[in-house]
């Protein structure tokens, strides 16, 4: 579990964001739809459970299952749609008997594949973005 200390800068509907100082273990983060960069500070967004209130320093506890389930449909997802889709392609083509251009239904299955994909990662993303399932959670109030 990581923690990190911020400050709260707004409240709403038990949600909090808070202004973080940027760490060395925010390169590469796959979370975006979590915390927004702003130069030297990000602002995450968070599961209010202590009842802070703006201008107070917390602590936040992020834990690291909430980052792989989210990147699994961002990264994962599409890959895999890719790979299944050019494997459908290619089927297609023998069962239609036109092996010969197998390659070409290969790459248009590929295709087909990836932008479905992305609707279906779109949906996932609208309905993360909605959640409170994978947000971090406010663990204490220092001041």
């Amino acid at each position: 579990m990581v923690i990190e200390e911020g400050i709260v800068v707004e409240q709403k509907d038990g949600q909090v964001l808070i202004s973080i100082d940027r760490t060395e273990a925010c390169e590469g983060c796959p979370t975006t739809n979590i915390c927004k960069a702003e130069g030297n500070k990000m602002i995450m967004r968070a599961k209010d459970t202590m009842g802070a209130a703006i201008g107070q320093k917390v602590k936040v506890a992020v834990e690291p299952a909430n980052f792989l389930y989210p990147a699994f449909w961002v990264y994962g997802f599409p890959l895999l749609s890719l790979i299944g889709g050019g494997t459908v392609g290619n089927l297609l083509s023998i069962g239609l008997s036109l092996a010969r251009h197998s390659q070409l239904f290969s790459a248009l299955g590929a295709v087909v594949g990836l932008v479905l994909s992305l609707f279906v990662v779109k949906r996932f993303n609208t309905r993360l973005e909605k959640g409170l399932e994978y947000l971090p959670v406010v663990i204490e109030i220092e001041s």
